[in-house]
């Protein structure tokens, strides 16, 4: 008898410690679920050209990394990563979003315009002009860079960049945490030449680097060119190896690997425009200048 009470107990408690894992598996996958569907509604929006679904609300009880690491996923399956992203890396961008810190996403391969540079707005929900500077690396990055001046040692190039984000959100204002789970309105990017370090004049510390001044130029034949935007490469986090050492960090700690072939643009360079059709003109100084048309 004491042997079947012993035999029984035994029973309940494996039946106990079962039910429980069930439950705990139970909750993991509804929270993965929740996710997943999150995730698919802003692929559903993408493939059709949709407005974005303003899911701020819904994202409370969810990191909304996760959810972008869902929509990337969905995404890779039709598309290759063609680099990273920072966003939100200036103050008055964050407090606009109501964030406390730098944002980050990833870029696709097809979203690189191939010359000429001609973009049509209808292609967009809401269709953004930003000035930024890109970099590529000169070996595989897996694991953290933990210092600027390891960072230094890492830099193969830099470009100048128009990023064309789409912002195209069903309802505005939106929240940062929709910024994030959206994949930051990651979109298209015009990549100019790449330039050496030592062809810009940058030297110890290459700090010169920050000191690059950059306009955006409307250009309206025969009524006179209209300065839209401008600002210093100091824009992006006070200091664009900060805003590229978080971008690498961050996008290793998503799970990504960082390769040679990749391009990562720091964020914007005076503020992000709306595009309206016409002709601009990007002044990158020791850069050169990068002119691009937006067809209606």
């Amino acid at each position: 008898m004491i042997k079947t009470l012993l035999t029984t107990r035994g029973t309940w408690t494996q039946q106990l410690l079962g039910l429980m894992v069930l439950m705990i598996s139970t909750s993991v996958m509804a929270q993965k679920s929740t996710t997943a569907v999150i995730a698919e509604r802003y692929f559903t929006a993408w493939q059709r050209n949709a407005p974005i679904p303003v899911l701020s609300s819904e994202e409370q009880a969810l990191a909304p990394y996760t959810i972008q690491q869902e929509w990337v996923k969905l995404r890779r399956q039709k598309q290759a990563i063609a680099g990273f992203k920072a966003g939100l890396t200036s103050k008055q961008a964050q407090q606009k979003f109501r964030v406390d810190k730098a944002l980050a996403g990833v870029l696709f391969q097809p979203g690189q315009v191939q010359p000429p540079w001609q973009i049509k707005r209808s292609d967009y929900r809401g269709l953004m002009i930003e000035t930024e500077l890109g970099f590529s690396v000169n070996r595989t990055i897996t694991k953290p860079v933990e210092s600027v001046d390891q960072l230094k040692a890492l830099v193969a190039k830099v470009y100048p960049v128009i990023e064309l984000p789409d912002i195209g959100f069903a309802q505005m204002p939106v929240s940062g945490q929709d910024l994030i789970a959206s994949n930051l309105g990651s979109a298209s990017f015009i990549k100019g030449p790449a330039f050496a370090l030592d062809q810009l004049g940058v030297q110890d510390g290459l700090s010169d680097l920050n000191a690059i001044a950059v306009s955006l130029t409307y250009i309206q034949p025969g009524q006179g060119d209209q300065l839209i935007n401008q600002g210093k490469a100091s824009d992006a986090l006070s200091d664009q190896w900060r805003a590229l050492l978080f971008l690498i960090n961050h996008s290793l700690e998503q799970g990504y690997t960082i390769s040679p072939d990749h391009l990562l643009i720091t964020g914007a360079i005076g503020k992000m425009i709306p595009a309206k059709p016409g002709h601009y003109r990007a002044n990158f100084g020791a850069l050169n200048t990068l002119e691009f048309v937006i067809l209606p």
